[in-house]
Parts: structure tokens; sequence; C-alpha cells
């Protein structure tokens, strides 16, 4: 993956056409039909659904086309040349699972920036599709989902985020002091989409038990799911972390949302802190590698 290949897509994402999008571009529409398919078989999604109409965008190009701007701003500080001022800020580019941002906080990143003064965090999340094969083609150090793949990989382990329901108070279920799996049979869900691994491990306890809910919503969108169990739609699944944030915390201590644990099932990502195999690490990446181990120990 490329600037150049992200700037191609989100052309023709916005034009709905690989002809509009080759015209802006001054590229003939089979290049860009041949720079959308190397994407998409880096990728490992399909990315647009070619009719004779013309082009229709899938759900993981939607999501990429979210962190379009993210990721070519990312590549290019990978690929900038070292400045030539007084002072060097060297560029520790770090690679994180979708939303693990908001469990590290704020405070996290910035005590290491205020530690090491010379250096620049320069972080992105990216959805699991997504997420390894950009580590392994533009970085060195990430925080990724587990189970990880050790001939890629090597790490340890940070943290296991659980999931917890949420659902309005008006929710039959809402009197229940915890939510069983069992529960959630026919009930309408909002949950991560199936770009993420969480997915397809929660389905995959779901069938174990035999419980089949309706998927109203999937989405990235940790707001959609909680905005979904507000009004009363169905019960969301998210990570009970994210209770624990102001805004959604603040949801629930005004009794517009309540929170409670899922029983009967493991409903739960480990997340590890990962370096790619055969590379380098930069004088950076050796410290926050070392930050990350202090901090968690």
């Amino acid at each position: 993956m490329d600037t150049r290949d992200l700037s191609i897509f989100s052309a023709a994402y916005e034009s709905s056409s690989f002809s509009q999008a080759a015209n802006q571009l001054y590229m003939s529409p089979q290049g860009v039909s041949k720079s959308i398919t190397k994407l998409e078989n880096e990728l490992g999604v399909k990315l647009f659904k070619r009719t004779t109409k013309g082009i229709a965008p899938t759900k993981p190009a939607h999501r990429l086309y979210e962190k379009a701007t993210d990721l070519r701003v990312t590549f290019q500080s990978i690929t900038m040349t070292k400045s030539d001022n007084n002072v060097h800020q060297e560029m520790v580019n770090l690679f994180i699972a979708d939303d693990f941002s908001s469990y590290l906080g704020f405070d996290f990143f910035n005590d290491f920036q205020n530690k090491y003064s010379n250096k620049t965090l320069n972080f992105v999340e990216f959805p699991d599709s997504m997420l390894t094969s950009a580590l392994m083609d533009h970085g060195n150090i990430g925080f990724i989902e587990g189970p990880i793949d050790f001939d890629q990989f090597s790490g340890f382990y940070i943290t296991t985020n659980h999931y917890a329901a949420i659902l309005s108070p008006n929710h039959p279920l809402a009197n229940n002091p915890m939510i069983n799996i069992q529960d959630l049979n026919h009930e309408s869900l909002a949950t991560k989409s199936k770009e993420f691994k969480i997915f397809n491990l929660h389905l995959s306890e779901l069938v174990k038990h035999k419980v089949f809910p309706i998927h109203t919503i999937q989405t990235s969108n940790n707001d959609f799911i909680v905005e979904f169990a507000k009004r009363g739609l169905g019960v969301g699944i998210v990570p009970d972390y994210l209770l624990q944030l102001p805004h959604f915390k603040d949801l629930v201590a005004t009794n517009q949302v309540v929170a409670r644990p899922l029983d009967g099932a493991t409903l739960k990502r480990d997340v590890y802190f990962v370096q790619v195999n055969g590379k380098q690490l930069t004088e950076g990446e050796r410290l926050f590698k070392a930050y990350v181990q202090e901090f968690f120990n």
C-alpha cells in the first residue's frame, strides 16, 4: 500500500467512477482499476462492486475512506527525510488496533512525548482487516489484537478488554443484574462490524451457545452502538473500558443507558504490543517499547 494508491482509491470513492477518477488524476481507467485491484489484494477485501452501471463501494471501502487521509499522512511521514534543522525530531510511528488509544488514554501518549521531547509520536488506528498488512508494510511497532502470528511478529501481552451490554433503562432486560448470553437470542444487537476480529469471535460464541440475535447494526463507531441502545432499539455490545470514558460515563450516571456485565460466554479481546520480525527498531521505537513495558509492569 502506498499514498498514490490511497489517493486513487479516494478519487474513485468520491466520484463513484473509475473513469471520472482517471480524468481527475490524468490516468487511464485501466490504470485506476489496476491500482484498486492491487489495493484490494493487499488488504484482502473487496472495495468496490463492479457492475455494468458503474462501481459501488463496499463496507470495507467506507471504512478505508474514513481513514484514508490519516493513512496518507502516516505513510508520508514514514518516508520523510530527516530534517536539516539543528534539533532532529525522530518520528515514532505507531500502528494501533481500532479504538485502543481510548483505552490507553491521552496521558499515556502525552507522558511519553514529554519524557522524550526530541521524539514525535505519530499513531493511526486501523480496523483489524487492514492493521496487519499496514504494520508489516509500513511500520515496526504497534498494538494489535491477538492471537498474534509469531512468524510475523514478536511481542508481549498487554491486556484483555472484556465486553459489556448497554441498553435503555426501559428495556425489559435492564432490570437484570447481568445479561446472560441466552438473553440475546432473537434480540436486536448493535456490534462492531465484520472488519474486526471481535465480530467473528463473538459470533462464534453466540453460535456455540445456539444464540441467534438479530444484528441490526454493525459499525466501527462506538457512538452509534451507544445511541442505538440509548434509543431503546436493542442491546449494544461495547468494551467495558468505554463506559469509564467521560462522555459515556455521564450517560450511565444520568441513567440514559445502563450497563450490564455479560455472563455465560467469554466475549473479550486480548491486546499485544508487537514489533515486526526481521526489522531493526529505531532509537525512538526502542524507547517507546521500553516505556510500554515499564507502564504495564
